[in-house]
């Protein structure tokens, strides 16, 4: 995949922060850039973990073959150009999944990733075939462990808080095991000084008691049924 120059990406970011509405501070911590979708969290506070519930939500989503933690600006450009072309308010966090986990421990390798830009509400749009190779996906509801972090969010700091958090789920083994790759979420763009730019480290995790009954099923033969913190998109 053909690396682009940062200069456009920038100046695109820019404008969604310049033609974003500004939503109002709490205690130290910057303001998201943009709405959040409807029924999602708060970002985590910097340096703590805590349980999050997301509800179902809808988001234009693409994906790139072969990338490293450092790829996103071509992902970038095809999502900025389809809300662009839809008519499609920014929102923010804006996601990034590992679909192959492994990179999102080891910058030096190279995987499958995914990045999404949420919809407002989980009925805006059609759900379907976007513009150029992005696609507008439901997601179901899901539960996730998220560590805030405030700061440059490096392949580096990733790296370390997906381990901060397989430590975590390996602490509360009795209560949750993870479901799903890991997660970032960004909530603001360059015009946000580095140093004060909030992110998140998420995994999808479900309740360990759930994990039982599927191996349950699993060794009877039967079909474990859908659970809604599934965190795979309906197709």
């Amino acid at each position: 995949m053909t690396r682009m120059n940062a200069a456009p990406f920038v100046c695109l970011m820019a404008f969604f922060l310049l033609t974003s509405p500004a939503l109002a501070q709490q205690g130290d911590l910057p303001a998201p850039d943009a709405p959040l979708p409807e029924g999602f969290p708060d970002p985590t506070v910097p340096g703590e973990i805590e349980i999050k519930q997301y509800p179902a939500y809808r988001s234009a989503w693409t994906k790139g073959d072969s990338m490293s933690m450092r790829s996103g600006d071509m992902l970038f450009f095809w999502l900025f150009r389809h809300i662009s072309e839809s008519k499609v308010e920014m929102t923010a966090p804006v996601i990034n999944t590992y679909l192959d986990p492994e990179i999102a421990v080891d910058p030096s390798l190279r995987g499958d990733l995914s990045m999404e830009f949420l919809y407002e509400r989980p009925d805006q749009g059609e759900a379907g075939k976007g513009v150029g190779p992005v696609e507008v996906k439901d997601f179901a509801p899901m539960t996730v462990v998220a560590l805030g972090f405030q700061g440059v969010m490096t392949p580096e700091e990733m790296a370390s808080g997906v381990k901060r958090l397989r430590s975590w789920i390996d602490e509360h083994g009795k209560e949750w095991t993870e479901a799903g790759p890991p997660r970032r979420l960004g909530y603001h763009g360059p015009m946000t000084p580095a140093n004060r730019q909030l992110w998140e480290v998420q995994i999808p995790v479900k309740p360990a008691g759930e994990a039982l009954e599927v191996d349950a099923d699993a060794e009877t033969g039967e079909k474990p049924s859908e659970t809604p913190e599934n965190p795979e998109p309906s197709r």
